[in-house]
């Protein structure tokens, strides 16, 4: 074969036989981290949403009325609401931005928007995001109702003579998890959505403020039991032997559970003398170590982790027991998981929830 026949043959060989390497893979878009947060620092309640790194907040009600109590959508493209612009509180939705807000509830009874006291949101979206669960009724009559955030139709979870509230939603979907108060004590209890297969969750010495691990095997909730105040527990959905995470023995209360987005530590509040100290953000593992106290000064409360788990928000309030009060304006702080960074990011702060990844 001629030498310029054979060099093109090999050339064509070598092209039909070389190997192409993969095109490497895109970079995965970083997400902003946002909070939907409710403040009264312009002089009226409304909703905001925050972008905690760079500290912009976006009015997204913009209305006279108490908008407050926001709760994202799982799929992060819609927020849930009270507000009273109709003339009574009502469950709402809109889009994350705002526009086309939508009354879903009527007659619901949800008291007061800016009621004083209150602590986060009483509104909780299904995983699925096809109900959002919220308590309504008078406060010594309360239930737990979800509402179709597309149809607006109505179900009552609970109808007993005492109140119920803080649901939780298991993280399937097919349970939810509220408290109740009975005989001079509060206990918790599951439920399927449709209110039936009710389950008690804890024993005689009750438990308050539950809230379900991300993997649905523990519930933590705190209990006033042993003499000890409010102590931080964790216990199965369907009962069974409490494990006590023994926070700290001398400390007067806990409150206030959340777990991490990896099941392995637990936000919560913390009092060391709930008379004369301040309520601080502590966290604990899951096992109960590593017990720490993240703030100080003055009072922080009601953590909630951001999906990431590098950071957690929680209030700074004039109130010593962690209480946003309508004429003390509270902060939205949020901080590193490890207490460190903390930074205002909205003043006449209510309450707050991160958007979902």
């Amino acid at each position: 074969m001629r030498p310029a026949a054979f060099a093109a043959v090999a050339l064509a060989t070598a092209t039909a036989t070389a190997v192409v390497a993969p095109a490497a893979p895109a970079p995965r878009p970083v997400l902003p981290r946002l909070l939907a947060a409710s403040g009264n620092g312009s002089g009226d309640w409304e909703i905001y949403v925050v972008d905690p790194d760079t500290r912009k907040a976006t009015n997204v009600t913009n209305h006279p009325a108490a908008d407050a109590e926001p709760c994202w959508s799982p799929d992060g493209k819609r927020i849930a609401f009270v507000s009273d612009r109709s003339g009574a509180a009502e469950v709402w939705v809109m889009a994350a931005d705002g526009t086309g807000p939508k009354q879903l509830t009527r007659g619901a009874d949800l008291g007061p928007v800016t009621e004083e006291l209150r602590v986060g949101t009483k509104l909780r979206w299904s995983p699925d995001g096809r109900r959002i669960a919220f308590v309504g009724g008078k406060a010594a009559k309360e239930n737990v109702f979800t509402v179709d955030p597309g149809t607006g139709a109505v179900v009552q979870v609970t109808a007993d003579e005492f109140p119920s509230a803080e649901p939780d939603w298991s993280p399937d979907g097919t349970r939810l998890l509220y408290t109740y108060f009975r005989d001079g004590r509060y206990a918790l209890r599951t439920a399927n959505p449709d209110g039936s297969g009710r389950r008690e969750v804890t024993d005689e010495d009750g438990g308050d403020e539950g809230a379900w691990s991300p993997d649905g095997r523990r519930v933590a909730f705190v209990s006033l039991r042993g003499n000890r105040g409010f102590q931080l527990y964790t216990i199965a959905p369907a009962g069974g032997e409490v494990t006590d995470l023994k926070t700290f023995p001398a400390r007067a209360m806990n409150a206030h559970p959340r777990w991490s987005p990896d099941g392995k530590t637990i936000a919560f509040g913390e009092w060391e003398e709930v008379e004369k100290g301040r309520v601080q953000v502590a966290v604990v593992g899951a096992d109960g170590a590593g017990y720490k106290v993240l703030t100080a000064d003055a009072a922080h409360a009601h953590p909630r982790w951001s999906p990431d788990g590098r950071s957690l928000s929680y209030g700074r309030y004039p109130d010593q027991h962690g209480y946003f009060r309508n004429r003390q304006q509270a902060a939205l702080v949020v901080g590193d998981a490890d207490g460190k960074n903390a930074r205002d990011v909205l003043t006449g702060y209510g309450s707050a929830e991160w958007k979902p990844k």
